[in-house]
């Protein structure tokens, strides 16, 4: 991955997690551009030097089972209950990001992050109304923001689950920047 796509996806996953901090949403549209990044980034490497635009190609082929059976797998916990459509859509992309070799240790690294986030809720929690407070204090003087609605913990009835996107951004940004080696 080149910087400034690695600096624009790191951007992009800081948005997810603010976003599943205060509403307990990871849009589609945010999927859809990791999505078309990845699709960009994989042919501009193509690209750029003809000679390894065949191992390009092919290290995006096999990232494709690895993203799709996290997809599959991922819609049967949701539909169970067990976790959030945006959280499974995010880790089914950030698959295709990490590539073929490094999808068990990115799901892995984001699985003990998971772990991390539940041990400190409590201190999420105050993160999240904190954070609350100061997008809604904000939004308030923003006249294009005043459409906006109210985040989760400062409404009447408080979205329940666990926010799940900075775990698994945690997970990527770990798995992008410090690949493991055999």
């Amino acid at each position: 991955m080149t910087v400034p796509l690695s600096g624009l996806v790191m951007l992009l996953l800081l948005w997810a997690s603010v976003r599943d901090l205060l509403y307990r949403k990871i849009g589609n549209r945010l999927v859809l551009v990791l999505a078309v990044l990845w699709l960009g980034e994989a042919g501009w490497q193509a690209m750029r030097d003809s000679a390894i635009a065949p191992q390009v190609l092919h290290h995006a082929l096999l990232s494709l089972p690895g993203a799709g059976a996290v997809l599959a797998v991922g819609f049967v916990l949701f539909r169970l209950g067990f976790v959030g459509a945006g959280d499974v859509k995010l880790v089914a992309v950030l698959c295709l990001w990490v590539g073929a070799p490094m999808q068990s240790a990115f799901l892995i690294v984001t699985s003990l992050a998971g772990g991390l986030l539940v041990l400190c809720m409590p201190v999420l929690r105050a993160l999240e109304s904190w954070l609350a407070c100061l997008w809604w204090s904000w939004s308030r003087r923003i006249p294009a923001l005043h459409g906006i609605s109210v985040p989760h913990c400062l409404s009447d009835s408080p979205a329940p689950g666990i926010p799940y996107a900075p775990a698994i951004a945690l997970g990527a940004a770990f798995t992008l920047n410090f690949p493991a080696h055999s």
